[in-house]
């Protein structure tokens, strides 16, 4: 604690897990939080495939639109606070999510109420009957949706 923030970013790339897990660790607080430094020491710990699960999860919930990128494809993000995060009305982890090879995580994002008509549509584009499917029984999907995978279906592209 009271280290300087210039220290931690250099700190934050380590390949060093106790180092890493310290720096995740440090909490800064008032104009220390929200300064450039704050948020590169951030940025270079979600760089980092050695930061702890704790600080990436951590991270999903203030994430700003390079941040989400930065813990979508963390490799300690865990599937489970990812299909939070995708079930939530947010539609940047929606497109996070679809963007992940996990079928788990685009299903989240087919069942979603908030997910918007483009959301959905790119869902179905997985090809996936379950996922296809998810799409259809979900309440929110508009007629046009629903129209467009009926006459897909029709012509045998399912």
């Amino acid at each position: 604690y009271g280290t300087p923030n210039i220290v931690l970013a250099k700190l934050a790339d380590a390949t060093n897990v106790a180092v890493v897990t310290a720096v995740s660790k440090v909490r800064r607080y008032g104009e220390e939080r929200t300064s450039d430094y704050a948020r590169i020491v951030e940025g270079a710990l979600l760089r980092n495939p050695l930061a702890p699960e704790a600080f990436v999860v951590g991270q999903a919930s203030r994430a700003g639109d390079e941040v989400v990128e930065l813990v979508a494809t963390h490799p300690n993000f865990p599937t489970e606070a990812f299909v939070r995060m995708v079930s939530g009305n947010d539609e940047r982890w929606m497109l996070a999510g679809l963007r992940s090879d996990n079928e788990q995580i685009h299903l989240a994002v087919a069942a979603n109420t908030h997910a918007s008509a483009e959301i959905l549509r790119s869902a179905i584009e997985t090809k996936t009957a379950r996922v296809r499917e998810a799409v259809v029984r979900n309440p929110s999907t508009p007629d046009s949706l629903l129209v467009q995978i009926i006459e897909e279906n029709a012509q045998g592209m399912a």
